[in-house]
């Protein structure tokens, strides 16, 4: 069997031989994509639209299909059933399927797979020399791009020779000196320790931006994603439950798994008393009795007497501050250079985390807690994932 690093190459070289041209926005169409291996279901009727120039990212956890649909997108994997279209072409289906190679599409790998016996200019450069184009201009892209990622200095140097950041920079400047109309990012960060992370991070933000290509990334982390992406896909278990805005999907997440698998800082069971037409819902909840009323978000359309949890953000939520609506006491409290992150116990047992102040409450205190409705999130109760 080859060894990683070599099957990762391999794989590399199908999707960055795509034929270089003059960079265009790709429009991608997904219409009912299922992909199943044996018994298992790592995709089921998939439909995405993905525009022109849009930075799509693919948001879940471990075994939610976003690897599976972005292999068959770069053609590394065919769908089981439905079809695959890239500007108007179909490129997967089950009379067609388009190689990679053929897909004018590059690919950024969560393990770099630089090719070893290479320099840092000749790796970024391999794509367009594979198609022939002239030595000089190979050069002068390459110098252009290395400069654009801060390798200038590192053009000789061997991927075995630069840190993991590095050598991650390489593979993102492989991917954009080809000019291809769609570029697909296998977790690319998530590799790095935390300062590499955020200063890739925002590179690839610029870099993929400025590039004009239509970019699809996948990440299982939510901050990553909501940082990077125009739109955001969530998946679990092999389906797209929710796709929008990251303001959308934080503000009206469509379940319990979006909302919890998107950060929140505690849930408590709840009925709804009343509804306005501000979309908000005013809430009972059941084990706890409220200084004041609790008004949260409702984007499900709740009804007085429907049985609920309200989901907390940590965004919303501060101590010691007026309209206090429950009462807590701290069980933990850590330094984040920002400030306090607490933990605090509610009466009926339930944990709020990451609540946030500029002030220490020393452990076992108590505390006052108010939220802002703007936070909290009344959905309809469902089965935790």
């Amino acid at each position: 069997m080859a060894p990683h690093w070599l099957v990762a190459i391999r794989k590399n070289v199908v999707t960055m031989s795509a034929l270089v041209s003059d960079n265009h926005q790709a429009r991608v169409s997904v219409n009912s994509v299922s992909k199943r291996y044996g018994e298992k279901d790592a995709l089921s009727g998939i439909d995405l639209e993905i525009e022109p120039g849009s930075f799509v990212v693919l948001l879940g956890p471990s075994g939610s299909g976003k690897t599976t649909l972005l292999r068959c997108l770069a053609g590394i994997e065919r769908p089981t059933s439905g079809s695959i279209s890239i500007d108007g072409t179909v490129v997967a289906s089950a009379e067609t399927f388009v190689a990679p190679e053929h897909r004018n599409l590059s690919m950024v790998f969560q393990d770099y797979a630089l090719w070893p016996h290479m320099n840092v200019a000749k790796n970024v450069g391999f794509a367009l020399r594979r198609v022939g184009i002239d030595r000089t201009a190979v050069d002068r892209k390459v110098a252009t791009m290395l400069e654009k990622v801060g390798l200038t200095s590192l053009a000789a140097r061997y991927p075995n020779e630069l840190s993991g950041g590095e050598q991650q920079r390489v593979a993102l400047a492989r991917a954009l000196v080809a000019n291809v109309g769609l570029i697909l990012f296998d977790e690319p960060l998530s590799n790095l320790d935390a300062d590499r992370r955020e200063l890739l991070r925002i590179e690839i933000a610029t870099l993929a931006r400025e590039s004009g290509s239509t970019c699809v990334y996948i990440t299982h982390d939510q901050s990553e994603a909501f940082a990077l992406g125009d739109t955001i896909g969530v998946l679990n278990q092999g389906k797209l439950v929710q796709l929008g805005t990251p303001e959308s999907i934080y503000q009206r997440p469509a379940s319990s798994f979006v909302a919890r698998f998107t950060g929140i800082a505690g849930e408590i069971p709840a009925s709804v008393l009343t509804v306005d037409d501000r979309g908000f819902a005013e809430l009972r909840l059941h084990n706890l009795e409220t200084m004041a009323p609790l008004l949260a978000r409702n984007p499900q359309g709740l009804k007085p007497g429907d049985a609920a949890t309200v989901f907390i953000r940590a965004a919303g939520v501060s101590l010691d501050g007026e309209g206090a609506v429950v009462e807590g006491q701290v069980q933990d409290v850590a330094y984040n250079g920002r400030g306090y992150e607490h933990v605090v116990a509610l009466r009926d047992g339930t944990t709020l985390t990451k609540i946030s102040s500029t002030r220490r409450r020393n452990r076992t205190s108590a505390v006052s807690i108010s939220v802002d409705p703007e936070f909290l999130i009344a959905l309809p109760n469902e089965e935790k994932s």
